[in-house]
């Protein structure tokens, strides 16, 4: 196999290796006690090292798309109004365009908001009572892009790939700081344990001439062997808490920077009703898809279910979603617009767009990400709801603060 040596192509290698050989080894702990860290042990030249050689061209275009997770519906039942927990405060962490022109927002950044009222009434849509119920599925529409994929937003989206238990796979993520991407929790681990290896990010992955490569104008970043997920997640494959983020090497393949530098980062949002439209992504690779378009699904979240009882009171929320396999991980996002003065949408009532009044550097917020679906309920899509707490040491905050903490900035 032809070595993935886009490192070496740009001249890269040695400065990087360079860099990175004095960092010091990784070996972060739990970062609270609701929180597992990953790789122990290894410096991380040697991980950034490890992880360029595994990915050839061959081993990216065989990675297998890792499934969303199966539920059986069998054990789960929505929730009524009254069982949802309380939410707290709605804040935002903002993101940056990198051709905003504006200053990059200081890193972990919280901007406490109003609490606003969510789109649509509550209780939220009636949720279908089987597989085939197609009546009740939350309403969405999906296309294929086919434009641009280095414009911010969709800079910041891309291909995961990874080993785990032996096999290469492939998710998608998303940039959230200049170093750090959020992804769903079982890419980074099974949920048993064991945590994923060799992971490369590849943004704004195209088509090309063939069967999908990185974008040669922006390569991809290895990880640094840092990850952090919920150790409800880790340990107990709680699929409330299916979400992690990744720091990645301050060097790409083709870019001698953090990432964030060239592609912006997304912001990042916690504490609002189900019932916002949402914009997910990804990359699915399962049939029908090809694995190397990003996919667009406009939709609105549609109900909440309890998968995980005894995991702090948090939820799942559901939209209308069919992506397959390899679209784990990828962004739902509220707040998403069109990079033109001429399409601005922005009405500043926090109706339609919650943080009233963001300046549209700090746009689109990630309010979830592809998780999970009931089995056989191939026109639905679960996520974690993304909620931030005082009292909860392993919400959304918290992971991303984990990762920021320990070169994720």
């Amino acid at each position: 196999m032809k070595r993935f040596d886009m490192l070496q192509r740009a001249g890269l290698g040695v400065a990087l290796l360079g860099l990175l050989a004095a960092a010091p080894a990784v070996g972060q702990e739990q970062a609270n006690e609701g929180i597992s860290g990953s790789m122990k042990g290894k410096n991380i030249a040697t991980v950034v090292s490890e992880t360029l050689s595994y990915w050839t061209p061959e081993r990216m275009r065989q990675a297998k798309p890792l499934d969303v997770i199966s539920v059986d519906p069998a054990k789960v039942a929505p929730m009524n109004a009254e069982e949802r927990p309380p939410l707290g405060e709605p804040g935002v962490m903002p993101g940056w365009d990198p051709q905003s022109g504006l200053p990059q927002p200081k890193p972990g950044t919280i901007i406490k908001l109003n609490k606003v009222q969510p789109q649509y009434s509550v209780p939220p849509g009636t949720p279908p009572s089987s597989s085939t119920d197609y009546a009740n599925y939350g309403p969405f529409q999906r296309w294929t892009h086919f434009g641009n994929y280095l414009t911010y937003p969709r800079s910041v989206i891309g291909k995961l790939f990874f080993k785990q238990n032996g096999n290469s796979y492939v998710c998608s993520a998303t940039v959230v700081q200049k170093s750090t991407i959020f992804t769903a929790g079982h890419c980074v681990s099974d949920g048993q344990g064991n945590w994923s290896t060799n992971l490369l990010f590849c943004p704004s992955y195209y088509k090309g001439s063939g069967s999908g490569a990185p974008h040669p104008q922006r390569g991809c970043w290895s990880w640094t062997g840092t990850a952090y997920t919920p150790t409800d997640w880790h340990m107990y494959k709680r699929i409330d808490r299916d979400y992690a983020c990744v720091v990645l090497s301050p060097t790409g393949t083709v870019h001698n920077t953090k990432i964030g530098n060239i592609t912006g980062w997304a912001g990042m949002t916690w504490n609002w009703a189900t019932r916002y439209l949402v914009m997910a992504l990804g990359y699915p690779a399962g049939a029908p898809f090809p694995g190397y378009h990003i996919i667009h699904v406009a939709g609105v979240e549609w109900y909440e279910r309890d998968l995980s009882s005894n995991d702090g009171g948090v939820v799942s929320k559901y939209m209308g979603n069919d992506m397959t396999g390899g679209s784990s991980g990828g962004p739902w996002f509220i707040n998403w617009e069109h990079r033109s003065a001429a399409y601005d949408r922005l009405d500043s009532t926090g109706l339609t767009d919650p943080p009233a009044g963001a300046s549209a550097s700090n746009m689109p917020f990630l309010n979830g990400v592809n998780s999970h679906r009931l089995r056989g309920y191939v026109n639905e899509m679960g996520s974690p709801q993304f909620t931030n707490s005082d009292n909860d040491p392993r919400d959304v905050v918290d992971v991303f603060n984990a990762c920021l903490s320990n070169g994720g900035n």
